[in-house]
C-alpha cells in the first residue's frame, strides 16, 4: 500500500498528492524521498527532498532544516557511518533493486527495518519501520537457543529452518547462516530423508513426535546419530534433538565386548573364573568358564554345590602355597599370582598358573577375576633349562685353566673384567681378589718372564693380532709351573683394547718337550744306533744345496727316493713338499749367511703320495774352498707332529667349547641378551664404579603389555620373534655403555650408566619407550606392541641392587596398574609425578 501511494506521488497525480498529504504524512512508519549527489561520477552525499512526520521524529529534524542541505552537514553521525549509508544507497541505485535491512538508532534506542526503493539514476525512497518489540522477542528466543546445550531448531510448516542454536554448528560444522532458510532434511542422510519428511509432516499437523532417530551428515560428511523430539506451535515446528552418536557407539562396543568375552571364554586356552570370599570368609565361585571346568575336570553342577573341591584338585604339596598366596593378595590388596600343580583324574600332574586382581566390594567381600592357564610345557622347559644351567656350571667349573677377559687402557693400565674359577688352580687367587687388584696376578708371573709377557701384550695391542705365549708362574704350593696363554684382542671405545683368552697349565707338556730335546741330543751322538740320518750338506751359494754324505736309516727316512742311488744324487725338490720348499731354502740361506744353526721341520712326500714329517737340524761351517757345509741330523717326527696337531685341534675345540659355555652361561639363548647372572655381575661392577666416578646408575624395568594375548592369538613362535625384535629395538635405543638384559618371559631390564639426575634417567627412558610408538613387522603380522616400565635411580632409590630393582619393579607395576603403555619413575606419588 505504501509503495502504491509513493508511486502515485512520484507520478504527480492528484490522487497521489492527496494520498500523500492525508495518509503518508501521518503513517506510523518513517518515510523520506531523497536524491543522491555525485561528484566526478562518484556518490558523495544525498539530499532529503521530502519526509513525513515519523521520519522527522526518527531523524530529530524538521523538513525546513533540510532544504538544499547535504545530509553530512545536518546530521551528527560520524563520517564513517554516513559513508556507509551513502554506499548502501548507491548500491541500490546501481543495481536498480529494492533492499531491506535492519538498523539500530542509538539516539532513540530503537530497532528499525529499513526498505530502500530506487527511482531512476539518482532518486530513491526510504521507509523506516519500528521492529523493537519483535526484536526483543527474537532476542529472548536467541538467548534461549544460544544457552541450550541440546540441538534446538525452529522450522516453518514446510520444514525450512528459521532458527538454530550454536550447538548445531558444533555438531554439524555448518554455521547458522549456512543453515537458515534450508530444509532440515537437506542435512539428513539420503536413506533417512523419506522417513524424516513423514515425521516432520506429522509434527506439522500438531502431533508430538518423540524419540525419532536418524543420521545427520556433517560438513565433513561424517555421520552423527540424532534423536529428535518435535512439536508444533503457532504454525512453526519446534525441535529439541540430542546427539546420541557416542552413546550408540558405547552400546555397540558393549555388545561387541560381550560377544568377544563369549568368544574368548570358548576359544582361548585355559579358563576364566570369579573367586569370591565374603566378609565371613565363605568361599564361592560366582562364575567359571567351560575351559576352567575342563582344566580341573569338575562338572558345573558339582562345583556349584561344592566349590571347595577346587582346592582338593591342587597337589597336596602346593595347597598351602596356593592358599597363602590368596590370603597375601587379600591382606596386601595386591595381585594374586601363583603357580601350582593339579592332579588329573588319570593320575598325571599338570602345572597351572593363576593370575587375578582383587576387587574389594562395599559389602566387605572380595572378588578375584582370574585367568587360569596350563603352563606344564613352559614349566618343563624351565626345569630343563635350570638343569642344563646346573650341568653347564658343573662342566665350567671342571674345565682346567682359566677363561678370561681383560682390558688394556690407553694409559697402559690393565684391568681384569672377568675370569673363571680356574684361576685358583693356576695361581691360587680368587677372581674377586684380581678384580680388585690385577697386580696380585702379575705378582704370580715368574719375574724373568713378566717383562717379556707385558711387552708381547703391548705388541698384540698395537698390531691387533693374537697374543700367544708360554711363560712360567709361581704357585704358592706347587712352585714354578709352565702355562700357555692365547688371547684375541678387540678394540673397544675410548681406545680400550679387550683381550678374550684362555690360559692353561702345560708343565707336563714342557717336561715332555725338554725330554725330547735331551733325547734328540743323545741320539744325534750315536749315529749308528739312531733311527734317523746323520748327514752333511754342502752349498756353493743361494739355491745350491746337495748332500755330500749321509749315514743311518737312509732308506727308512727317504725310502724309494734313493732307489739304489747315492745320497749325493738326491735333490731337495724330489722329496720335500712343494709348499715347504721355499721356507726350507730360506732357512738354509739365513743359516749360510749368518752362520747360525739350522733347524727346520718339513714334510717329505713319498712316491706313494703319503706324507711324513721330518726334522732337520745342523750347524754350518765355512770351508776352505768357500762353500758352506752343514753337519746335522734328520729324524722322522711324524708322530710328534701329529700329536702336536691333535693337541692344537684339542685346544681349538676346547676354546670353542669354553666360549660356547661362557655365552650359554651368561646370555639369554633366545635374544642373545645378557641374562640375570651376567646382568648382576655387571651391576656390581657398575655400582663400584659409580662410587669412584661420582655418577649415578639408572635402571628401567620393562614389561610388555598384553604379551600373552599375542602368544595366544599368533602363537609362541611369533611371540619369540617379537621378543627378539624388541631386544633389537631396545639395544638400538641405548648407548654402548648401557646394558639391556632379558630377565624372564617378556620382562627386560636396562641399566643406564653415567646418569646424574632424574631428568637424565627420564630422558633415557623416554628414548627407550619411543621404540613402542610404531607398529612392528613380525613375519607376516604387523603388531602394535606396548610396554609398561618403571625406573629407579641408584643410590637415590636404593642403596643396593636388590632394593633398586625392587623399586623399579614397583614403579613398573604401578604404571601397568594405572593405565599401562609408558614408564614411571619410582618415588612418592610415582605415577602422578613421574609417569608418561
Amino acid at each position: 500500500m505504501v509503495v502504491v501511494l509513493l508511486l502515485g506521488r512520484m507520478e504527480g497525480s492528484k490522487l497521489g498528492s492527496i494520498c500523500y498529504e492525508n495518509i503518508i504524512r501521518t503513517l506510523p512508519v518513517g518515510y523520506a524521498y531523497q536524491k543522491m549527489i555525485f561528484e566526478d561520477g562518484e556518490a558523495v552525499d544525498y539530499l532529503i527532498l521530502d519526509m513525513n512526520d515519523k521520519m522527522e521524529e526518527i531523524l530529530g529534524l524538521q523538513m525546513d532544516d533540510t532544504v538544499d542541505k547535504r545530509m553530512q552537514e545536518i546530521l551528527p553521525a560520524p563520517e564513517e557511518k554516513h559513508r556507509d549509508w551513502v554506499q548502501t544507497y548507491n548500491e541500490v541505485l546501481t543495481n536498480g533493486e529494492m533492499m531491506i535491512l535492519e538498523r539500530y538508532s542509538h539516539a532513540l534506542q530503537r530497532w528499525y527495518k529499513v526498505q530502500i526503493i530506487p527511482h531512476g539514476k539518482d532518486l530513491f525512497s526510504v521507509i523506516f519501520m519500528d521492529i523493537t518489540e519483535e526484536k526483543a522477542t527474537l532476542s529472548m528466543l536467541d538467548t534461549f537457543f544460544s544457552g541450550s546445550l541440546g540441538l534446538l531448531a525452529r522450522l516453518d510448516s514446510s520444514g525450512a529452518i528459521l532458527e538454530v542454536n550454536p550447538e548445531w554448528e558444533v555438531v554439524t560444522g555448518y554455521t547458522r547462516n549456512e543453515m537458515l532458510g534450508r530444509k532440515m532434511t537437506d542435512f539428513i542422510r539420503y536413506e533417512d530423508r523419506e522417513e524424516a519428511c513423514r515425521v516432520f509432516h506429522i509434527a506439522g499437523r500438531g502431533e508430538a513426535v518423540r524419540g525419532h532417530v536418524n543420521c545427520v551428515l556433517t560438513k565433513k560428511r561424517e555421520k552423527r546419530l540424532i534423536e529428535w523430539h518435535l512439536f508444533e506451535q503457532d504454525g512453526n515446528i519446534y525441535s529439541t534433538a540430542l546427539d546420541i552418536t557416542e552413546r550408540s557407539i558405547r552400546d555397540t562396543e558393549i555388545q561387541r565386548r560381550e560377544a568377544m568375552l563369549k568368544n574368548l571364554t570358548e576359544e582361548i586356552p585355559g579358563g576364566l573364573c570369579q573367586l569370591k570370599i565374603n566378609k565371613e570368609g565363605r568361599f564361592t565361585l560366582p562364575y567359571y568358564s567351560d575351559g576352567f571346568l575342563e582344566m580341573f575336570e569338575i562338572k558345573r553342577e558339582t562345583l556349584k554345590d561344592r566349590p571347595y573341591l577346587l582346592f582338593e584338585k591342587v597337589h597336596e604339596d602346593d595347597r598351602d602355597k596356593a592358599l597363602q598366596s590368596l590370603l597375601r593378595s587379600k591382606e596386601e590388596q595386591s595381585r594374586w599370582f601363583t603357580e601350582v600343580r593339579i592332579r588329573k583324574l588319570a593320575g598325571d600332574v599338570r602345572w597351572i598358573r593363576a593370575s587375578s586382581k582383587p576387587v574389594f566390594m562395599e559389602d566387605g567381600s572380595i572378588i578375584w577375576h582370574g585367568y587360569i592357564t596350563d603352563i606344564t610345557e613352559e614349566k618343563n622347559k624351565e626345569l630343563a633349562l635350570k638343569e642344563s644351567e646346573e650341568k653347564m656350571r658343573g662342566l665350567f667349573s671342571q674345565v682346567p685353566g682359566m677363561i678370561y677377559q681383560f682390558n688394556v687402557h690407553p694409559s697402559g693400565e690393565h684391568e681384569l673384567v672377568t675370569t673363571s674359577n680356574g684361576i685358583w688352580d693356576l695361581i691360587k687367587l680368587s677372581p674377586e681378589t684380581v678384580y680388585e687388584d690385577i697386580s696380585t696376578m702379575f705378582a704370580r708371573v715368574h719375574p724373568d718372564d713378566l717383562p717379556n709377557m707385558l711387552a708381547l701384550i703391548e705388541e698384540s695391542k698395537q698390531s691387533e693380532k693374537m697374543w700367544n705365549q708360554d711363560f712360567r708362574v709361581i704357585h704358592p704350593d706347587r712352585g714354578v709351573r709352565w702355562v700357555r696363554s692365547n688371547a684375541s684382542p678387540t678394540k673397544l671405545e675410548a681406545g680400550v683394547m679387550r683381550f678374550y683368552g684362555y690360559t692353561y697349565d702345560i708343565t707336563e707338556l714342557k717336561e715332555k718337550e725338554e725330554a725330547i730335546d735331551r733325547r734328540d741330543k743323545l741320539i744325534s751322538g750315536i749315529s749308528a744306533q739312531v733311527p734317523g740320518v746323520i748327514y752333511q750338506l754342502v752349498s756353493q751359494g743361494p739355491g745350491d744345496y746337495r748332500f755330500s754324505t749321509a749315514t743311518g736309516s737312509l732308506h727308512k727316512i727317504f725310502g724309494a727316493h734313493l732307489a739304489n742311488r747315492d745320497i749325493s744324487e738326491l735333490e731337495l725338490e724330489e722329496f720335500v713338499h712343494e709348499e715347504d720348499l721355499p721356507d726350507l731354502y730360506h732357512s738354509l740361506d739365513i743359516s749360510r749367511e749368518e752362520k747360525t744353526p739350522f733347524d727346520e721341520t718339513f714334510r717329505l712326500v713319498k712316491r706313494s703320495g703319503a706324507v711324513k714329517w721330518l726334522r732337520a737340524s745342523a750347524d754350518p761351517r765355512k770351508m776352505e774352498g768357500g762353500e758352506t757345509m752343514w753337519s746335522g741330523y734328520i729324524t722322522d717326527v711324524t708322530d710328534s707332529k701329529l700329536t702336536e696337531f691333535a693337541l692344537r685341534e684339542s685346544e681349538r675345540r676346547y676354546r670353542s667349547l669354553a666360549e660356547q659355555m661362557e655365552v650359554m652361561a651368561y646370555h639369554d639363548p633366545l635374544t642373545g641378551l645378557p641374562n640375570r647372572r651376567l646382568l648382576f655381575d655387571r651391576m656390581e661392577q657398575l655400582v663400584r664404579q659409580t662410587s669412584r666416578t661420582g655418577t649415578k646408575l639408572g635402571v628401567l624395568f620393562l614389561d610388555l603389555d598384553n604379551f600373552k594375548s599375542i602368544n595366544d592369538v599368533y602363537g609362541h613362535d611369533t611371540g619369540d620373534k617379537l621378543l627378539v625384535k624388541v631386544a633389537e629395538k631396545l639395544k638400538s635405543a641405548v648407548r654402548k655403555t648401557d646394558t639391556v638384559a632379558r630377565m624372564a618371559g617378556d620382562e627386560f631390564l636396562i641399566v643406564f650408566t653415567n646418569i646424574y639426575t632424574e631428568e637424565n634417567l627420564k630422558t633415557a627412558a623416554s628414548s627407550v619407550m619411543a621404540q613402542f610408538q610404531e607398529e612392528m613387522q613380525i613375519g607376516e603380522h604387523v603388531l602394535k606392541v606396548e610396554a609398561s616400565s618403571g625406573a629407579a635411580l641408584y643410590p637415590d632409590h636404593g642403596m643396593n641392587i636388590e632394593t633398586l630393582l625392587k623399586n623399579a619393579d614397583k614403579a613398573m607395576y604401578l604404571k601397568k596398574k594405572k593405565n599401562k603403555n609408558g614408564f614411571a619413575l619410582y618415588g612418592e606419588n610415582t605415577v602422578n609425578r613421574h609417569s608418561i
